[in-house]
């Protein structure tokens, strides 16, 4: 099996400052709630495998022949940018030595962050009934703070931030056709027919504090750009890239937490956080509204952060 391949992003350049941005502006919790990291470790540009980006472009072109979204001002598939937040044990990609240049590990066992890049995000098997509002399917949100909240393990069926050094993905997503849900639906294991995929947004849906995005289909989002952070002082984070980046920052304050974020095709930021606040959701689903919105993910950066 072939392996993704990672090259560090120099801090100056424009595309580590956009992560950055991105990441930064995206993170709406307030600070009674958790703490926003500020210091970016590294940003690492990352290639998927040929075959999990073929996967992608070729699944993207399906949706804009279907919904010509380009026609309408919008990106070809109406493809948008969205945060995924994961577990991360073990990578390299957080350790302090790790080198400028180099591959990811094949061996896709290791570590949920390199399965991601080599092989391409796993759709979850159905077991009954799902722990998520929205069923079976790979969540991503434009809000940082909110998919950080997935980066530890699930206590009492409720998501929790790690702590320590993490990493997030900011994927690039084919929305296609988005169908907005008014209540949970946790027996979902495909878009409702007609839509490509499901959208959370809190207008429509009131129990929800922050938007998330559900993608069924494995092809439509795939990994880009990762980076590190060492403090949670104030400092920028970058907007949407298309190739992974990584930067190394030293840690400078004690109690420090860290974390990862993916950006731009798909970017990841490291970074730590406080727990959710947020509980479960209640009530039936329906159809409250539909949008052209739809989404599927393609690359992946990380940001690797460490609040002080």
């Amino acid at each position: 099996m072939s392996a993704g391949v990672y090259g560090t992003l120099n801090p100056d350049h424009e595309k580590y400052q956009s992560v950055l941005k991105q990441f930064n502006d995206s993170w709406r919790h307030p600070t009674n709630v958790k703490l926003r990291p500020s210091r970016v470790v590294r940003i690492l540009g990352i290639t998927c495998p040929w075959t999990v980006r073929e996967a992608y472009v070729k699944y993207k072109a399906a949706l804009e022949t279907r919904g010509k979204f380009s026609t309408r001002g919008m990106d070809a598939g109406n493809e948008r940018r969205r945060w995924h937040g994961t577990i991360c044990r073990g990578c390299k990609f957080l350790n302090d030595n790790l080198a400028d240049r180099g591959n990811c590990d094949d061996d896709v066992s290791k570590c949920i962050i390199c399965s991601i890049i080599n092989t391409g995000f796993r759709k979850p098997q159905p077991t009954t009934p799902s722990n998520q509002r929205f069923g079976f399917g790979v969540y991503l949100s434009a809000t940082s703070s909110k998919s950080d909240d997935y980066t530890g393990d699930r206590i009492n069926n409720m998501a929790h931030a790690a702590q320590g050094r993490k990493l997030l993905i900011l994927c690039k997503v084919a929305v296609g056709r988005g169908c907005k849900l008014n209540g949970p639906s946790m027996y979902l294991v495909n878009a409702p027919q007609g839509f490509d995929s499901v959208i959370g947004d809190p207008a429509v849906y009131q129990d929800l504090r922050y938007d998330e995005i559900v993608m069924y289909n494995k092809a439509g989002y795939c990994p880009h750009t990762w980076s590190s952070t060492n403090d949670r002082s104030n400092t920028a984070c970058p907007r949407g890239l298309y190739s992974w980046y990584a930067a190394c920052i030293p840690e400078g304050h004690k109690n420090s937490y860290t974390g990862c974020i993916q950006v731009s095709s798909e970017n990841l930021i490291a970074f730590s956080r406080f727990m959710s606040t947020a509980g479960p959701e209640r009530g039936a689903a329906k159809v409250a509204d539909e949008t052209s919105e739809s989404c599927q993910v393609q690359s992946t950066n990380f940001l690797a952060l460490n609040p002080g």
